[in-house]
């Protein structure tokens, strides 16, 4: 009976060892990674949201105010610097003071930026990873969104799956 004990907590053991493991990527219980950490050395040097091309970052602003569409955006490179082609940049949101397991705040959505001409990206190829959300259907621009602070968390991936480091963009929504 002792043997079989040992032998169920060492497969026990095991299988949570690669529960672990196969929880990585932009998982909202896998902490921030810097950009050495991953096979591909990818790095997020810059992350925003905007409209019309104001920066929202860390901006307090008014309920169904900045009413235009609203543009992601975050650059991805190389460890050398030299722009990822070929991947995306996942952008998870959520809101502080809501129960959830997203680092401290409730996680109601996620999308995608792309750097392939489409979903609003100008420039192909270039590196910076858009999507421009013309029918304001995410974050603290959707209808119906709440007042509080909202959290957006960038995260890229290179064409063959290797992710980057993180970035987050906070906007406060004012009653």
């Amino acid at each position: 009976m002792g043997n079989r004990k040992i032998q169920r907590l060492s497969i026990a053991s095991i299988a949570v060892a690669i529960l672990v493991l196969a929880a990585g990527g932009c998982s909202e219980d896998n902490p921030t990674q810097p950009a050495d950490s991953n096979t591909g050395d990818l790095a997020l040097s810059e992350a925003k949201v905007s409209v019309d091309g104001q920066s929202l970052d860390g901006q307090d602003i008014p309920q169904g105010s900045h009413a235009g569409p609203v543009r992601y955006e975050a650059r991805l490179a190389d460890h050398h610097g030299n722009p990822v082609t070929g991947g995306q940049v996942q952008v998870r949101y959520g809101m502080s003071g809501m129960m959830g397991h997203m680092n401290g705040y409730m996680h109601l959505g996620e999308f995608y930026c792309y750097d392939d001409g489409t979903h609003g990206d100008p420039i192909p190829g270039d590196g910076i990873y858009c999507f421009v959300d013309d029918a304001q259907a995410y974050g603290c621009h959707r209808s119906g969104a709440r007042p509080g602070e909202y959290h957006y968390e960038f995260c890229g991936f290179d064409q063959h799956g290797h992710e980057s480091n993180r970035m987050d963009v906070r906007v406060n929504l004012l009653p």
